[in-house]
């Protein structure tokens, strides 16, 4: 019985080896923020301060407030789609959960961004950011394409807990198959203006 299919190429698989330095090798695992791009939007250069400033200045990339998220394991689609295998995946999405703890608490802009959650983000593409100040998109992202996680669907709700916090709980699914993440460390000026953006479109 073969163990390969004979059909799928000598491509090497790319691995590292165990840095020295093992502590500082680790990474955080939460993520501290998101961000929704219009469909339409591209970038040549990911990593370019001026792309970014150009296309926050213009609204095509809208920002939530810092949150408490993580990522689910994935869920697989999986069918047979041969007599002689077994089922195989055909698809999979996967889950970004979410709780937001900051509110605007002077025009409860808050409301409106809990309804546009709800009933707009089909539209857009998703890209996050962890506490490693490491913003996270789409691998198979090539210049001149919206970097971006697509065909997203949300779950949003309201916590009231007696005794705590309330929060937004959201939940953003996106579709992964066959492909993966890719991540940039933004630099402090870009993460600065990320930040500082965010925080003049809100007030």
């Amino acid at each position: 019985m073969a163990l390969c299919s004979p059909l799928c190429g000598s491509e090497d698989v790319r691995v590292y080896c165990t840095p020295c330095d093992r502590q500082a090798s680790l990474r955080k695992g939460a993520i501290n923020n998101l961000g929704l791009l219009d469909c339409a939007t591209t970038f040549i250069d990911i990593t370019d301060e001026t792309e970014w400033e150009t296309k926050l200045t213009a609204g095509e990339i809208k920002l939530l407030p810092e949150l408490v998220g993580e990522l689910g394991e994935p869920e697989t689609t999986t069918a047979r789609i041969s007599a002689c295998r077994d089922e195989e995946i055909t698809d999979e999405t996967t889950t970004l959960t979410a709780q937001i703890f900051l509110f605007d608490n002077d025009t409860f802009t808050d409301f409106d961004m809990e309804y546009d959650l709800k009933n707009k983000v089909a539209a857009k593409t998703m890209f996050f950011v962890d506490c490693n100040n490491i913003l996270y998109y789409r691998y198979d992202w090539v210049s001149g394409e919206n970097p971006g996680f697509g065909n997203l669907t949300s779950t949003v709700s309201r916590q009231f807990p007696t005794d705590g916090l309330q929060s937004i709980n959201l939940g953003i699914t996106f579709n992964t198959f066959r492909t993966g993440y890719k991540g940039f460390s933004m630099s402090p000026a870009l993460a600065a203006f990320i930040s500082s953006a965010c925080a003049e479109a809100s007030s």
